[in-house]
């Protein structure tokens, strides 16, 4: 299973205990409401009379559950808010991806388009003439609001800061290196899928880096982890001699 499987995996019991937690306080807080219907609008406890006692019991069990609603409400707002944060996860690429390689260059491309507009921006700058319409909405919006929050680090002629140019030539560096590193996977895994029995074993300063073209057994998995190899980069990576369940 990918790390993408298992996150959706996740999000998916999250956005299920959510509900059956907003199920759960609907259910308390209607039972906490209809409790109290069998009291008269507004009758206050009469102290001195009989109905007192069960008077208070009744307030009180409805007190009871209308809390124990709330608290269901509030565990339902935890399960949607981890929810949220594992969708943002999702937006990202992992290196388990089947299409990782193509996720990664586009992504290389539209972050050297976005950096190739900040550079014909800042050259209308400098000639004097500040052309927005050169950059893109975001981008637009992000200089506007530089300009009206900190206009000290707009340069000149109101170009873009140089901290701009310079993350997002760092993160085109990071994306490249992580390019290079999925190639170098996805081979790996193609040689695997080209041998009788989707095993590809190579060795490299001492190491042995064995890549399956399918998720193996479990006891496979288990085999491995007991030798010492460890998950890396689409491999599994040890010293150890290869466990005889690995079918080579």
């Amino acid at each position: 299973m990918t790390r993408r499987e298992r996150l959706t995996n996740k999000l998916q019991k999250r956005l299920e205990w959510a509900d059956a937690r907003e199920a759960k306080a609907e259910q308390k807080i209607g039972e906490a409401v209809n409790m109290t219907k069998v009291i008269p609008l507004g009758q206050p406890i009469l102290v001195d009379h009989y109905s007192a006692k069960g008077h208070r019991r009744l307030l009180e069990k409805s007190d009871n559950k209308m809390r124990s609603g709330v608290e269901e409400y509030e565990m339902a707002e935890h399960h949607r808010s981890k929810a949220a944060g594992l969708e943002t996860t999702l937006d990202a690429i992992f290196s388990d991806d089947p299409d990782a390689v193509e996720q990664l260059e586009a992504k290389i491309a539209e972050l050297n388009a976005e950096r190739e507009r900040w550079k014909a921006y800042n050259a209308s700058c400098r000639k004097g003439k500040q052309d927005l319409s050169i950059l893109d909405e975001h981008q637009r919006k992000d200089m506007e609001s530089i300009m009206l929050v900190t206009a000290y680090n707009v340069g000149k002629g109101g170009s873009c800061p140089a901290y701009k140019l310079q993350n997002l030539g760092a993160n085109i560096r990071r994306y490249e290196q992580r390019l290079q590193t999925a190639k170098v996977r996805a081979a790996r895994a193609e040689q695997a899928a080209q041998t009788e029995n989707g095993v590809n074993v190579t060795h490299r300063n001492g190491w042995t880096l064995i890549t399956f073209a399918e998720k193996p057994d479990r006891s496979v998995l288990n085999d491995l982890k007991a030798a010492g190899y460890r998950w890396r980069n689409g491999s599994w990576q040890g010293t150890a001699p290869i466990p005889d369940s690995v079918q080579q």
